[in-house]
């Protein structure tokens, strides 16, 4: 994908390094942009869909689960989901890189479970 938006560029005459940059940039824009869209919908319907079942079921567990909002924490693993399979498609030249965002989405995501335990 970063090829790809490198070669974009450099049919517009920007130079390789500078391409390479801006194509990073424009991947990293658009990761933020489809986690932001990961997040509505995990808030807007997902969550909603998981409140109606709750509503209908006879244990009250899961009205708990509810009432002190563990479905909204969890809604946010879905942007940080999309950058940790993203991360690989916006660096795959740099493992180094690679490895080190995504132990640090992995730490966001386990704060999460642990916050919502």
């Amino acid at each position: 994908m970063i090829k790809t938006v490198e070669d974009i560029l450099l049919q517009f005459q920007i130079p390789g390094s500078i391409s390479t940059l801006i194509s990073h940039i424009i991947l990293i824009g658009l990761l933020v942009v489809i986690s932001f869209l990961a997040n509505y919908i995990a808030k807007r319907y997902l969550i909603r869909a998981l409140e109606f079942l709750v509503s209908k079921t006879k244990s009250h567990w899961d009205n708990l689960m509810v009432e002190k909002g563990v479905f909204h924490h969890l809604s946010l693993l879905a942007p940080a989901y999309v950058f940790y399979v993203g991360i690989p498609l916006v660096f795959p030249e740099n493992a180094l890189v690679q490895s080190m965002v995504q132990r640090i989405i992995l730490s966001f995501m386990t704060l999460i479970g642990v916050i919502v335990s």
